[in-house]
């Protein structure tokens, strides 16, 4: 069973924003050493060298983000857009409810924050340390777990999923 993750407006724009600023640098500063006389050869490798970086650290950021969680055997996928999933075991999971907002009430700790989505670690008082896998701001779904961080995603049928996850769990333990 599938449940998507859609990119709410903020993610969008901040996407669109940062996407925006590369291009603009990508164009801008090319032409303006095209344009300056007198440029070292060693600027023009670095600056190509460092968009190079740039590029494929947006790349990599694109192929990670979530785009879905998904109930699959006895795990609980976080399927991405050109990446591995991140899986978790059934067992592993105690809990599913859903969560708080993350409007402006969570700090990254390491991860991407709007790019594509909010994905990586996080922080916020009313839960402490988590893994966040979000593509919108609320509502989330909070995962308790035996062991390891709790984590959080934003699935665009939060109280669907929660349902879902907690027959799935019932029908395992059934087995």
């Amino acid at each position: 069973m599938t449940f998507r993750m859609t990119l709410d407006r903020i993610h969008r724009i901040s996407t669109m924003a940062v996407l925006a600023l590369i291009l603009a640098i990508s164009v801008g500063v090319p032409c303006a050493m095209f344009l300056a006389k007198g440029v070292p050869a060693v600027a023009a490798w670095m600056t190509t060298g460092i968009m190079a970086l740039t590029l494929m650290t947006l790349a990599v950021a694109w192929a990670m983000a979530p785009v879905a969680l998904q109930l699959k055997g006895d795990e609980l996928r976080v399927l991405r857009r050109w990446w591995s999933p991140t899986v978790f075991r059934l067992a592993d999971i105690v809990d599913a409810s859903v969560g708080p907002s993350l409007r402006g009430r969570c700090l990254r700790v390491a991860g991407t924050g709007g790019f594509f989505g909010s994905y990586g670690l996080f922080w916020a008082r009313s839960v402490g340390m988590f893994r966040l896998f979000a593509t919108r701001c609320d509502p989330t779904v909070l995962i308790s777990r035996r062991s390891g961080l709790p984590l959080m995603a934003t699935p665009d049928e939060p109280e669907r999923f929660v349902q879902a996850l907690q027959s799935w769990k019932a029908a395992a333990r059934m087995v």
